[in-house]
């Protein structure tokens, strides 16, 4: 996971890292502080993310029509076979 989100934030600049000191409670019941990342996606994050989503939709909407494309053609070439007998 630390090299997904190196990827994201440092190299593509689609989420921002922020230190954050968190508590935690130990088992004799004192409390350590430690230092922890806080991740928040950029403007650049939720154009990327909604781009992606546009061309999993145009995708799919192509492959669909291809399908069905191809379905006609068979169709079409059953249909012709059946009428040269």
């Amino acid at each position: 996971m630390k090299k997904i989100m190196y990827v994201l934030s440092d190299q593509a600049r689609l989420v921002d890292v922020a230190p954050r000191k968190i508590r935690l409670q130990m088992l004799n019941g004192g409390v350590h502080l430690q230092q922890s990342a806080v991740y928040r996606i950029t403007s650049s994050g939720i154009e990327y993310l909604t781009m992606m989503q546009k061309v999993v939709d145009t995708e799919s909407t192509v492959t669909a029509n291809i399908t069905r494309a191809i379905g006609n053609q068979t169709a079409l070439t059953i249909r012709h076979q059946r009428t040269q007998r």
